[in-house]
């Protein structure tokens, strides 16, 4: 029986261990502010048989420029399953293990800006990429922001944007307070990169 208890706490140990919250922290400072505001470019994909272009600026006014561009665009995504690569823990709102969330009670986002604006990011198909060591601004509404943070020496190229939306999505079920209609919050990837969700002056 005393064996069983100490393995039992040695699970709870390690569970513990490889899904780090630290509530009511102060949030990391986003680096490199020189690129946060500047217009971030998108490699998307206007239908699944066209080829990706480029386009500038937050996710909900490129999402906007591909509705322009095919007024089908959801509909001729709606059963395609070329970019849904995710992390399934993060498709739950869950902590993928090692990586590090920070829940503040400061610098808040609106919950609801927050959520279109992952609802948005899961629209937008193609393979989102960073350079080396650099902050964007990619969702930003009614003072709402989601950054993503690149700090590898290389440029970061992600499955999907739905990555980025998987990773608002932890920051949305976990941080939200039941004291305030807002959250804000910073999911750190093991593999240097990393999503944030906080008031933005926009």
């Amino acid at each position: 029986m005393h064996s069983i208890i100490i393995t039992l706490i040695a699970l709870i140990t390690m569970m513990a261990s490889a899904n780090t919250t630290t509530a009511n922290a102060t949030l990391p400072n986003l680096p490199f502010p020189e690129d946060i505001d500047s217009p971030m470019e998108w490699d998307v994909k206007p239908s699944p048989d066209t080829p990706e272009i480029v386009l500038t600026g937050t996710v909900e006014e490129v999402y906007a420029q591909l509705l322009k561009i095919n007024p089908n665009y959801d509909e001729d995504w709606k059963d395609d399953t070329t970019f849904d690569d995710g992390n399934e823990l993060e498709a739950r709102g869950d902590i993928s293990p090692n990586d590090t969330l920070y829940c503040s009670d400061e610098h808040h986002a609106d919950s609801d800006s927050i959520k279109k604006g992952i609802a948005h990011l899961r629209k937008v198909k193609g393979k989102p990429k960073l350079y080396p060591r650099s902050c964007k601004r990619i969702s930003c509404s009614w003072l709402s922001g989601i950054f993503w943070c690149n700090f590898n020496h290389e440029t970061k190229t992600l499955p999907s944007y739905n990555n980025i939306a998987q990773g608002a999505q932890v920051i949305y079920n976990h941080c939200r307070s039941n004291q305030v209609i807002g959250l804000a919050g910073t999911l750190d990837h093991t593999d240097h990169w990393r999503v944030d969700v906080a008031y933005s002056n926009c």
